[in-house]
């Protein structure tokens, strides 16, 4: 995901539908990672346990994560072969 105003991950249904409550500390690091480096891949796989990357955090925090600033029109999505 890079930065930009067009965005389809907040209209692109996810496998889910329960909330995802995520805490300050685990927002702040994905945060960080994305102002820090510019750019963020998060594979389309709700059940993994970890992301490729912030290997502490769970994938479907960082997705959810990135769907919220979609909304937002912070970042654009690029979706290729599964990956975000």
């Amino acid at each position: 995901l890079a930065q930009g105003p067009s965005c389809n991950l907040a209209t692109r249904p996810f496998a889910l539908s329960a909330m995802v409550l995520i805490s300050k500390k685990t927002r702040r690091a994905i945060l960080e990672h994305v102002f820090k480096e510019g750019v963020i891949v998060v594979k389309h796989d709700t059940r993994a346990h970890r992301h490729n990357e912030l290997e502490d955090i769970p994938n479907l925090q960082v997705m959810m994560v990135l769907r919220s600033l979609c909304s937002r029109n912070y970042v654009t999505e690029k979706f290729n072969w599964q990956w975000h």
